[in-house]
């Protein structure tokens, strides 16, 4: 196994302040490895569960010595602080952190899939991934993700605010507020 890991991050949620959320999470994530790309923020339709707000979502590329089971367990403690509290699938959350993709690995763990289990099925996840790593490609087939068919990657996925300058002034500056700039 490498020393670091790079991998894409999911960011999730439908309450509260999520631009916010999403900002101090990520500041959150940079204590434990080096964020390399943070994707644009989306607007999505929820999926599954009950009647519940539209959702944000985003993606960060982060690379990491932290081992993947390590790594989960840091990311659900940032859930926690921000108030995530898991008492039903597909419900309405404040955050929602996910391991979408660590490049070359693969990982099947009680509790951890890596990819996860259904990333090619989630517009509001692949979209953002490909955001931060055009060229990612399954580590279980070799096949990149970039080409899933573009119409139904994109269902349910709006545009909602662009990175707020050049990428690599953002991420040498983290925590820079606000991250996001609406999109017009």
């Amino acid at each position: 196994m490498p020393a670091d890991f790079r991998c894409v991050i999911g960011l999730g949620g439908n309450l509260g302040d999520k631009m916010a959320t999403f900002e101090a999470a990520l500041a959150e994530m940079a204590c434990f490895g080096e964020i390399e790309a943070v994707s644009q923020l989306y607007e999505t339709d929820p999926v599954g569960g009950p009647v519940q707000p539209d959702y944000f979502n985003a993606a960060v590329c982060l690379r990491t010595p932290l081992v993947p089971q390590l790594l989960l367990e840091e990311i659900l403690t940032i859930e926690r602080n921000h108030g995530r509290i898991r008492d039903g699938r597909w419900g309405p959350r404040s955050l929602d952190l996910d391991i979408l993709w660590i490049e070359g690995i693969s990982v099947d763990l009680p509790g951890l899939r890596v990819p996860h289990a259904r990333l090619l099925e989630r517009s509001f996840a692949i979209v953002p991934l490909l955001d931060v790593v055009p060229n990612a490609v399954d580590p279980n087939n070799g096949k990149a993700y970039r080409d899933v068919p573009f119409d139904a990657v994109r269902d349910g996925v709006r545009l909602y605010g662009k990175l707020d300058g050049e990428a690599d002034t953002i991420l040498g500056r983290l925590p820079i507020l606000p991250l996001w700039r609406l999109h017009e």
